[in-house]
């Protein structure tokens, strides 16, 4: 099984997922966002390998390949329950990060902070857009990095709004289509309002922690890693 279409599909996702991680990852005030950044790997690859089999599952089942379609859907069931274990733990570290969150005592001033987020914008649209991704998909994604950019901006708590994401995932998962509603379907959106949501914090930790030199790459890796949920999950 290892070398099936659909563990391949996770291996590349997961050669885009720890770039990601390294770049966002490392802020001694927060070790939750480091540990919430590695269990959205964990539960986004669980949950791509869920929708990949079960649409292999579908296709056998057009096929009348009824044995190899009745293991591909357990395959997709297994790693659906998996998922969801995987965000479980994952709603309970964002708990964990809105505390170190209230805890910090320091802000980068309302003006270096808008220029961090704004240009950490432009080069991850950029990138989003030069993609194969439809142009209706291209908007979706930017009214999430605007909505992630806008509550961190405002001072709400990145955790607690983390923590909204996750809920909504675990629920648009628990449905009865899994949040597989339009071209990127909504469990995706949310994944990546997650993502998102970790990297634009990076760029605004880093104005306070003059670390910006290594926060930029979290453009690149956020458009990397964002754009293999979108495309290799289908």
């Amino acid at each position: 099984m290892f070398n099936s279409a659909e563990n391949l599909r996770v291996k590349e996702f997961f050669d885009l997922d720890g770039p990601w991680l390294d770049a966002v990852s490392g802020d001694p005030e927060l070790p939750s966002a480091d540990r919430l950044a590695d269990l959205a790997g964990a539960f986004t690859a669980q949950f791509g390998l869920c929708e990949l089999y079960d649409r292999t599952n579908d296709r056998l089942v057009r096929a009348g390949d009824r044995k190899r379609a009745e293991a591909h859907a357990d395959y997709s069931m297994r790693h659906q329950e998996r998922g969801l274990d995987y965000l479980g733990r994952a709603m309970g570290v964002a708990d964990g990060m809105a505390g170190e969150v209230s805890a910090l005592d320091r802000r980068p001033s309302a003006r270096a902070g808008a220029e961090a987020l704004a240009g950490f914008r432009e080069e991850f649209m950029l990138l989003i857009a030069d993609s194969e991704l439809k142009a209706k998909d291209v908007t979706r994604i930017e009214e999430v990095y605007d909505e992630a950019a806008k509550a961190i901006a405002e001072g709400q708590n990145i955790g607690e709004w983390l923590g909204g994401k996750l809920k909504d995932l675990d629920e648009a998962r628990r449905s009865e289509d899994r949040g597989n509603r339009d071209n990127l379907p909504w469990w995706k959106i949310v994944i990546i309002a997650v993502y998102v949501g970790l990297s634009a914090w990076k760029i605004w930790r880093c104005v306070i922690r003059d670390r910006c030199s290594r926060g930029e790459k979290a453009a690149y890796q956020a458009a990397a890693v964002i754009l293999g949920i979108s495309l290799k999950f289908c």
